[in-house]
């Protein structure tokens, strides 16, 4: 059980006695601090030592110090204060403090200091004399002036505004009532002078308060019937808020009462210029209700009725005189009023639309032009002739465009006959479609291919012709031409689908020709591959190192010339578009890419042009075949029978033999007497140039074909041959004749 303060004070007093008394042995104070501390550690004591550990204190009367220091401190004390006044460790300032705010709630501690609740009340006293003085403050001035933590403020000083201290806080602004009643005086004799729209924030700038207090005693004054003007806008937006002042307010009603009732219309820019938003509002605090509801509202200006139905029957008058009658110019000449092109529309969904006595078109929202039916009909009555004609003379032109565009993109099949489609095209433009179901001997036509064209309405032409009859002027017959259009262009498609009909049979069939030639000449050219081909064949056989290097050499320029020439046309039978002679790199790629075939096709494509620049000869025939043989390709090559072959070889010979009787040149002679030679003494047909003459005339001379006198003339006028390139044109007369002796005599072997 702890021990009293009077335990303390015997024991102190028994120890004391202890010291005085004289013997030999003594307590030293050591001894007695230590006993002390074993006292204390064993419970038997409740004491606190001093910093230099030569004094004690119990717990409760170290809290009553704790009091009396803060208490002589007038109210405020820090915890570093008392560690030095009472000369104890700060833990136990720290514990004393928490138990005597704990059991005295009269006593208060943030952070490292101790309060009173009186040290408050006085500064609640403080800042509401500070506050008299100046009529306002801020929570920063506060803490800066009073050294105080935020969180003391704010619990112990803010919470009594309007309580302990005679004030009004907004935000982080103090104010007192007085203060405030000082602004409200300033805002009264503010509105009170003002003559003009004023924006609000204006006025705030010249308070010394918040906008949010401004509000404030702005709404008092508005309870208290002080402000008799109105504000325009949201006071949450002040510098978008306009104070529209009384006098104001009626200078303006009185302008518009005497505008309307001099002009009998007023504009509507008007009210938004006078800050009246609420036209409607605005019109029948002026005027009443019941003269508002006589009066014709419009985007722009608001008229009375009796002038707005003269309009109406000015503009009726017009249209059954003229025909036609502009809105705009007509209420112009009425009311001496420009009308925007809202005001139009208004008077057109309002007044013009569903009126039976006329029709009516807008040009581009700012012209409106109303007419009679009749004037729409002696228009369209002057236009069709013309238009029938002028489509009957351009359907020719139609024809031309699809053909164009045909080759583009149309795939023509031999079996099947073609439908002719195009589709209707936008304004001014006329698309045709016509399907031909079938032919003159009445074959249903199973094939269909579309294309797209179009040609003109003559607009320029329609609109002269117009204008010179007289019927109404050009604007209005052009303001016209758009809604007339469309029955226009039914009889200019009518028109061209009959002519366009006529012609499309021959189109068709010029598209089969066209496929048809490439077709045949495709089969010519591969009746010629494989019968060269079949003549380097033969050359090898001999399997000599010479004719080995010949015949390759045969086979290139039979794949670089025949072979090329085949492929591109192959090409040409199958695409939809114009293909070039020699294509090359990316143009080649995307033909083939467009090809309108599997792409197992276009695989066999690519591949025979890779075969071609490999020297691949047998792959290239192999590929070639099997695309032939596919069904999927659309292609009718065939391969050439042995009758076949030998009928070209005797077409080509004779074609070599006319080209020898004709030919002046004597190195292009030699070679086509040396080409017609192996043709008939050694019965192959072969595909060569002027590179190649030495090499076939050693394989001639090696075939014992030829006698001795034969091959020394061939040798003879080779060498002759080069004689004359050599010098380039300066040779002898002599030799000149010599070799063209020599040509003669091997124009008659070749004949033999």
């Amino acid at each position: 059980m702890s021990a009293t303060w009077a335990d303390i004070q015997k024991l102190a007093s028994a120890l004391q006695k202890a010291q005085n008394i004289s013997g030999e042995k003594k307590l030293s104070d050591n001894n007695v601090i230590e006993i002390l501390s074993t006292l204390r550690a064993n419970k038997v004591i409740d004491i606190i030592f001093t910093a230099n550990g030569k004094e004690y204190v119990t717990r409760k009367h170290l809290r009553r110090e704790v009091a009396n220091e803060c208490l002589d401190k007038k109210g405020r004390v820090s915890f570093d204060d008392m560690v030095l006044g009472l000369n104890v460790d700060y833990s136990h300032i720290v514990e004393a403090v928490k138990n005597l705010c704990e059991e005295d709630d009269s006593f208060i501690t943030h952070g490292a200091e101790l309060y009173t609740k009186d040290y408050m009340d006085d500064l609640c006293r403080k800042i509401e004399e500070k506050l008299n003085e100046k009529g306002r403050t801020t929570i920063f001035e506060i803490t800066k002036s009073f050294d105080l933590p935020t969180i003391i403020i704010d619990t112990y000083i803010i919470s009594q505004i309007g309580f302990k201290i005679n004030a009004l806080k907004d935000g982080e602004s103090i104010y007192t009532r007085k203060f405030l009643d000082t602004q409200k005086k300033i805002i009264k004799g503010a509105v009170g002078a003002l003559t003009k729209v004023c924006v609000m924030e204006q006025i705030a700038e010249s308070l010394e308060v918040s906008r949010n207090v401004f509000v404030t005693l702005w709404n008092e004054l508005e309870q208290e019937k002080v402000i008799t003007g109105r504000i325009m806008g949201s006071k949450s937006i002040l510098k978008q808020a306009y104070y529209i002042p009384i006098y104001f307010i009626k200078l303006s009603e009185q302008f518009i009462r005497n505008k309307f009732n001099s002009d009998g219309f007023i504009d509507m820019s008007c009210f938004k210029k006078l800050f009246m938003l609420d036209v409607n509002g605005a019109l029948v605090g002026i005027f009443g209700k019941e003269k508002v509801k006589k009066m014709v509202f419009l985007n722009s200006i608001v008229l009375e009725k009796e002038k707005f139905d003269e309009f109406l029957v000015n503009l009726k008058d017009d249209v059954r005189l003229k025909e036609y009658c502009n809105v705009l110019d007509c209420f112009n000449e009425t009311s001496n009023v420009a009308l925007d092109k809202q005001d139009l529309e208004v008077i057109k969904e309002k007044y013009i639309k569903g009126n039976d006595e006329f029709e009516y078109v807008s040009v581009d929202d700012e012209t409106l032009i109303i007419y009679s039916k009749e004037l729409s009909s002696k228009i369209y009555e002057a236009l069709e002739p013309i238009v029938k004609e002028k489509a009957r003379k351009e359907a020719p032109n139609l024809v031309i465009q699809l053909k164009e565009q045909s080759s583009k993109k149309a795939k023509v099949s031999d079996d099947e006959d073609d439908d002719w489609n195009t589709n209707k095209g936008g304004k001014g433009k006329k698309k045709v479609n016509t399907k031909k179901s079938s032919t003159k001997k009445g074959k249903a036509a199973s094939n269909d291919f579309e294309t797209t064209a179009s040609i003109p309405l003559p607009r320029e032409e329609l609109l002269k012709t117009a204008t010179k009859l007289n019927i109404a002027p050009r604007d209005v017959i052009e303001m016209l031409f758009d809604k007339l259009s469309n029955k226009l262009e039914i009889i200019f498609q009518h028109e061209i689908e009959i002519t366009v009909t006529d012609l499309s049979q021959s189109f068709i069939q010029d598209k089969k020709k066209i496929r048809r030639e490439f077709e045949e000449k495709a089969q010519s050219l591969y009746n010629s591959l494989m019968t060269f081909y079949d003549g380097t064949k033969v050359i090898e056989e001999k399997n000599e190192f010479a004719s080995n290097k010949l015949c390759e050499s045969l086979k290139e320029y039979l794949f670089k010339s025949i072979g090329t020439d085949l492929f591109n046309t192959l090409l040409k039978i199958l695409s939809d578009q114009p293909i070039e002679d020699n294509l090359v790199g990316l143009k080649r790629d995307k033909a083939i890419k467009e090809l309108s075939v599997p792409e197992d096709i276009k695989g066999m494509f690519t591949k025979l042009y890779q075969l071609l620049n490999s020297n691949s000869y047998e792959d290239f025939l192999s590929t070639m075949d099997s695309m032939f043989a596919s069904n999927s390709s659309g292609l009718k090559i065939k391969f050439p029978k042995d009758s076949v072959k030998k009928e070209f070889q005797n077409s080509y010979l004779a074609n070599l033999k006319e080209q020898l009787n004709l030919s002046t040149d004597h190195a292009t002679s030699l070679l086509l007497s040396i080409i017609i030679l192996l043709n008939v003494r050694c019965g192959i047909a072969i595909h060569a140039s002027g590179k190649l003459v030495s090499a076939l005339l050693t394989y001639l001379n090696s075939s014992t074909k030829l006698n001795e006198a034969e091959s020394s003339l061939l040798l003879s006028a080779q060498a002759a041959v080069i004689e004359v390139f050599k010098s380039k044109g300066s040779t002898s007369l002599q030799l000149s004749e010599q070799l063209n002796e020599a040509m003669e005599e091997i124009k008659k072997i070749t004949n033999e």
